[in-house]
């Protein structure tokens, strides 16, 4: 809608739904070039057929995006700020926070603010590829010392992790 009120158009630019089927569609149809957010193995699966005809692409596939707490930092706030991060779209969002850095002083308020909201989060329903992600994750950070905060995943839901990893790291 911005783009065609900035006066471009609207024959130029197509949004597709989340469907791999109509982005392959899309693309083998032939475009210009394609843009896409999201998983690495949906931007693999992308570039794999936006490769055939060599259509560029440009991708934003991140999903592991760290939030910074400064030492000045308001702890509710930012504990606020970032169990909304954690919960927007379910937790299905690219730039949902998933690693958490904190000055020592402020860390364990803000470990405790956000364990409680992170606690009262309503749980959503998940399937067990993402269940079983997310218990490989605990596993991980536990097995490197990590003491876990908040944990209330079940085989059908899916609520975030607080994991604390130490006083140099702070994981979500």
């Amino acid at each position: 809608q911005l783009m065609i009120e900035a006066g471009i158009d609207d024959d130029l630019v197509q949004v597709t739904n989340e469907s791999p089927e109509v982005a392959h569609q899309v693309i083998d149809r032939g475009v210009d070039k394609v843009v896409f957010t999201g998983s690495r193995a949906g931007g693999l699966a992308v570039s794999q057929s936006a490769g055939k005809a060599c259509t560029p692409t440009i991708m934003e596939l991140s999903g592991f995006d760290p939030a910074i707490v400064l030492d000045d930092a308001d702890i509710d706030l930012a504990s606020e700020a970032l169990a909304y991060g954690l919960g927007f779209n379910g937790g299905d969002t690219c730039m949902r926070p998933c690693e958490l850095w904190a000055d020592t002083h402020q860390a364990d308020a803000l470990m405790t603010s956000l364990g409680q909201r992170v606690a009262e989060m309503p749980a959503i329903d998940a399937d067990a590829e993402q269940v079983a992600q997310t218990k490989q994750i605990i596993e991980e950070a536990e097995s490197r010392g990590g003491t876990v905060v908040v944990s209330s995943s079940t085989e059908r839901s899916w609520r975030p992790a607080l994991i604390d990893a130490g006083a140099s790291d702070r994981l979500l």
